[in-house]
């Protein structure tokens, strides 16, 4: 079976074939050109031949506006029912399933969704044994980061950050950074003094990101950086206040995000430890195929 994760700015899918793993990616939901269906389409071309077994999707594929809608499952939610949200796509030229997502009411007491990251926690689950019992803070870095609580292997609540969105939207949308190339200073010496500033006073810290380059002689990758660092910085304080019990978190997702949340956490005085985003989404996704035979045809 091909699997895969369908994400706002990529697709990324993978197959095992003789023990080995072949990989194919395409844009992701936010950046197509064509329809769902044609893009998977095209993307999925060079494994033809393996159509047949079938296709598993999780994330943004079951979006109102994506390949088929899927509902999203209430919290609190262990696998099972995770499973129980599983849709097949009528339409489909070869046998097409979708995962659901979850919803919840927050730490701030607002109505939250994900689509996605479930199949990253529940695969995480599935390749450390031990976060399944007793309760763990794990954390998704991204476009939207999630701060998720699980318990007992249910996912019991979580929060959304607009971190990522926000620092892309900041960094190319607005007029923080000013193109100096004769300042100085490097992006990671940036970050780290945007953590030192971002977990008291972000929104006031905010303009510096501007005037450090204006009258400090600060470079443009200086400031990228610091902006990096308040907004991180900005998260882990809000999310420590939000949730009330966060001492230790598991950072899950792709290995150069995760390092800086490792930093920000740091800073925080919390304790931290990675585990790879890819691995952990076919993990979950390998669980939630063994519930296909289930559903009715």
């Amino acid at each position: 079976m091909i699997k895969g994760d369908w994400g706002s700015t990529h697709l990324r899918l993978l197959r095992i074939r003789r023990g080995e793993q072949d990989r194919l990616t395409g844009p992701g939901i936010a950046r197509l050109t064509s329809s769902p269906a044609e893009t998977l389409a095209q993307v999925l071309s060079p494994w033809a031949e393996s159509l047949s077994e079938g296709v598993l999707l999780c994330g943004m594929a079951g979006s109102q506006s994506s390949l088929h809608p899927t509902p999203y499952i209430a919290c609190p939610a262990d696998v099972g029912a995770w499973s129980r949200g599983l849709s097949s796509v009528p339409s489909s030229e070869y046998p097409t399933w979708i995962a659901a997502g979850l919803s919840c009411q927050n730490f701030a007491d607002q109505p939250d969704v994900m689509r996605g990251e479930e199949a990253q926690i529940f695969g995480a689950l599935e390749l450390d044994p031990s976060l399944a019992s007793g309760t763990h803070c794990l954390v998704l870095p991204g476009t939207h980061s999630k701060w998720a609580i699980v318990r007992d292997a249910e996912i019991i609540r979580f929060q959304t950050f607009l971190t990522g969105e926000l620092f892309a939207n900041l960094t190319t949308r607005s007029s923080l950074l000013i193109d100096r190339e004769e300042n100085a200073g490097d992006g990671q010496d940036g970050f780290t003094c945007g953590l030192g500033e971002g977990g008291t006073n972000p929104l006031a810290s905010l303009f510096s990101v501007r005037t450090a380059q204006l009258v400090g002689d600060r470079s443009r990758e200086w400031a990228r950086g610091y902006l990096s660092g308040i907004l991180l910085a900005a998260e882990m304080a809000e999310a420590v206040r939000l949730t009330g019990l966060v001492d230790e978190i598991t950072l899950i997702g792709d290995e150069d995000l995760v390092t800086l949340y490792q930093a920000a956490a740091a800073q925080a005085g919390i304790r931290s430890r990675a585990m790879d985003g890819q691995a952990c989404v076919m993990a979950g996704l390998d669980r939630l195929a063994g519930f296909i035979e289930r559903i009715p045809a």
